[in-house]
């Protein structure tokens, strides 16, 4: 390896060394940055036969005597520190401790740091490589219950930095097919929910509490999704209530106003969805308020797993009327565990909370514990519920809670179970379509199991046969 000087970079040193592999050149190109007690080291790993270029952080930080004493980040390969150590992949501890006692995670720092690099670095040629699908991999990297601390790194500024570089993943037909939410990536539509924590840079009133809010997206019995949004300022609990914010997701290819590419639209409309069947606890439908029934879209773009960016345009009913964004761009982030939240609403209701607030935030938790995608929450979600089916007296309340577990046994895999707790569903009401359903996808898994038993059983008796007749011709 070989170093080379900068004049114009103070504190910077480049290194260039080009290995040869079968069947390819690789052409490894880093350079390193002092940025006060830190040393960021960044290297790119050009496969020159096929033009491609991936975009690897490193960085080192130095104690006074000039060792190397902690590797921040290496996405690949062996990484050389400034002077010369080899480091591991990852340190014991991929946190930085601040003088304020706080861990500041190394991976959460790469992508703030791929949005806002320190201005004494040479811009590589953006023709060289995807920051979409650079950007994807750093938030894939990031542990899942770690990425809400995302909605505090990422300021306004850049929140519309990684709408940009979003932008890019459609010039990768592989990467374009990505999505962020394993709900509107799965085939199957069955009942499911999924909350996000959301942040932006607000705007005037009435959409100032659009600052910070949740998202919550689930499939109805129609085949559709829809989703909801859920402020949390005071004045935004009154909507909640009385006018909730019910939008309709639809694939859609751009930005009306813009022509820019996306993936989704949430289209609000004036509230009043043909909604049958909606989570457990949330308000019905309504007239949307002003400004929401306006044609207000939120439009999306898929930036990692989990992690989604959008803009807000109200669009108006009236021709003439000229498009406007309602606020900055917002950064929308999967909450995986959003059923810790319902269970902290039961902890707080237990401390003087009327015996209905009580059961309605036991009945959000049940539901977010049976839709959960870990078993051991759906098994802890149908013992709440048996636990408390015997002192249900409301005919409602029952139909409700033998729903729920109904829905429990049929992901776990009980379909006779659940098929027994649906009936018993519709005997208090016949006409529920929500239930009705459900028995469909009972009867549907069933008959499809039966096929696939049969099969087996055929097999194995052709098997069989054909080892006796084996048997036989040996024998003569």
């Amino acid at each position: 390896m070989r170093a080379a000087y900068c004049d114009h970079l103070l504190h910077t040193r480049i290194y260039l060394s080009s290995p040869t592999i079968p069947h390819q050149q690789n052409l490894r190109v880093g350079f390193s940055v002092t940025k006060g007690s830190f040393h960021f080291t960044y290297l790119f790993c050009i496969l020159t036969s096929k033009l491609e270029c991936s975009f690897n952080i490193a960085a080192a930080e130095q104690n006074r005597d000039g060792r190397t004493r902690r590797l921040v980040h290496a996405s690949c390969g062996a990484i050389r520190a400034v002077y010369g150590a080899q480091l591991s992949p990852w340190d014991e501890k991929p946190y930085e401790i601040l003088p304020s006692g706080k861990k500041a995670y190394l991976d959460e720092q790469d992508v703030v740091t791929f949005l806002d690099p320190p201005k004494e670095l040479i811009p590589l040629d953006p023709g060289s490589y995807n920051p979409a699908a650079y950007l994807w991999k750093k938030i894939e990297d990031i542990l899942e219950e770690r990425r809400p601390r995302l909605l505090t790194l990422l300021k306004p500024r850049l929140i519309s930095r990684a709408w940009q570089i979003a932008g890019t993943r459609y010039e990768d037909p592989q990467l374009a097919r990505k999505c962020a939410s394993n709900l509107l990536c799965s085939e199957e539509k069955e009942p499911s929910l999924e909350f996000y924590n959301c942040q932006s840079s607000g705007g005037p009133w009435p959409i100032a509490w659009m600052k910070s809010f949740k998202k919550a997206i689930f499939h109805c019995d129609n085949g559709k999704t829809y989703g909801r949004l859920i402020g949390g300022s005071p004045l935004a609990q009154i909507t909640n209530t009385c006018s909730p914010l019910y939008f309709m997701v639809v694939q859609c290819g751009e930005v009306m106003s813009t022509e820019q590419p996306c993936d989704l639209a949430y289209e609000l409309g004036d509230g009043h969805l043909n909604l049958h069947n909606y989570p457990q606890g949330f308000p019905i439908p309504a007239k949307h308020p002003y400004p929401f029934y306006d044609q207000v879209v939120i439009y999306v773009r898929h930036v990692g797993p989990g992690v989604s960016v959008a803009q807000a345009w109200q669009e108006g009913k009236e021709l003439q009327q000229v498009p406007r964004k309602l606020c900055g761009e917002i950064l929308m982030v999967k909450d995986y565990a959003a059923s810790a939240g319902c269970e902290q609403e039961v902890i707080e209701a237990e401390k003087g909370s009327s015996d209905e607030f009580k059961n309605e935030c036991i009945m959000r938790l049940s539901w977010a514990l049976v839709h959960s995608r870990q078993p051991e929450d759906v098994h802890r979600g149908m013992a709440m519920l048996e636990s408390s089916i015997g002192d249900t007296t409301s005919p409602q309340k029952l139909r409700e809670k033998l729903y729920l577990l109904a829905v429990g046994y049929y992901r776990s895999g009980d379909y006779s179970k659940s098929r027994e707790l649906v009936e018993e569903c519709l005997k208090i009401e016949p006409d529920w379509r929500q239930a009705q359903s459900l028995r469909k996808a009972i009867e549907d898994q069933i008959k499809k199991d039966g096929i696939i038993g049969i099969g087996i059983a055929a097999t194995a008796v052709g098997l069989v046969a054909g080892g006796i007749a084996a048997a036989l011709a040996r024998r003569n």
